[in-house]
Order: structure tokens, then C-alpha cells, then sequence
């Protein structure tokens, strides 16, 4: 509540020594110092014309194990996909995007998903293969780029892929997706 001062915190006292009686409290001590991670701002209350100590909370950035772990399942997630596509399993493959991935050409997921299934088993072999991946991203949202080149009995090509990624529920899945031709 912005307009009643917060009551004041008294902090542990270190062993073996008394903590002070509630009258003995430093008066000018309105409020707390702010925990890790949050920032004290005042804000005037227009309905008092007093200001009070808010509290905002902003996310930590992530450490660089964090990044590291993440760049890692997001990798292992865009060969676990291209895998998926090369054995032409399309309940895998399409597992590997989450269910608001929208596709580029502006067809419905259902439409899009059906496209997929029959273009994954007709060929007679698949083979897809990833070079140059690249990850730049954070905890949960990353962007995976690459160099793909795919082949099967049918047809052939070689493109700059980019994969957008986001952790949910701790798992990486595809949000979008774009291509285009080397070469």
C-alpha cells in the first residue's frame, strides 16, 4: 500500500548481542533496505500528496553457467529436431515446436502440421544436415542460426536457417522459423 509508510525492519543482531527496545529504534529508519534484485523509488501518493518507498523487482540477469547451460539445451534441441526430420518421424519432429508457432506463409498450425507429416514420409530417405549453429540468447528465449543443408531421392538445398527458441516449461521449442537461399 503506497500510503502508509511501511513499518520499519530491524535487522538480526549478531551473536550474543541484544536487540535494542522497540523505543530505541532509530526513528529516521522508515524502511528497509532493498532485498537483491529489488530497487526502492519513491512515489507520491496524489491522493495525500505524501510519498512512500514502492518496491520493484527486476530479473536477474543470467550468469554465465546459465547462458551456458541454455545455449546448450537449445543446441541439442535444433539436432534432436534435424535428427527427427532425417529418420522422418513427424510426430518427433513436430513435437519440437510449440503449439503457438505460427507458420511464415500465414497457413493455419493444423494445415501446416498435415503439410509436414506428408512431406517427411514421402520421400524415400532424408538427410539433413546442420552447420555453423550459432546461439545467442538468454534464459528462456534464444534465436539459433545455421547453415542447413538438406537432401532426400527428390530434391536438394542448402539455406540460412534461423530458429526462434523459448523455454517453456522448461523445454525448448521452436516459436518461428525462417529461411533463405545461399548461394
Amino acid at each position: 500500500n503506497l500510503s502508509t509508510p511501511e513499518a520499519p525492519v530491524e535487522a538480526a543482531a549478531p551473536s550474543g548481542a541484544a536487540r535494542p527496545a522497540p523505543d530505541e529504534r532509530d526513528p529516521t529508519a522508515s524502511a528497509a533496505a532493498p532485498a537483491p534484485n529489488e530497487e526502492r523509488e519513491v512515489v507520491e501518493d496524489p491522493s495525500e500528496g505524501t510519498a512512500a518507498a514502492a518496491t520493484t523487482s527486476r530479473p536477474t540477469p543470467p550468469t554465465g553457467n546459465e547462458v551456458a547451460e541454455a545455449s546448450a539445451a537449445a543446441l541439442a534441441t535444433v539436432r534432436a529436431w534435424a535428427e527427427a526430420w532425417s529418420s522422418q518421424d513427424p510426430d518427433r519432429y513436430l513435437d519440437h515446436y510449440a503449439s503457438t508457432y505460427e507458420p511464415e506463409d500465414g497457413t493455419s498450425r493444423r494445415a501446416w502440421a498435415s503439410s509436414r507429416r506428408q512431406r517427411l514420409t514421402a520421400p524415400s530417405f532424408i538427410r539433413v544436415d546442420l552447420e555453423d549453429l550459432r546461439f545467442q540468447g538468454d534464459g528462456d528465449r534464444a534465436v539459433v542460426t545455421f547453415r542447413q543443408r538438406y537432401r532426400s531421392d527428390t530434391f536438394g538445398d542448402l539455406v540460412e536457417k534461423r530458429l526462434s527458441l523459448r523455454s517453456i516449461e522448461g523445454t525448448w521449442k521452436i516459436v518461428g522459423e525462417e529461411a533463405s537461399p545461399v548461394g
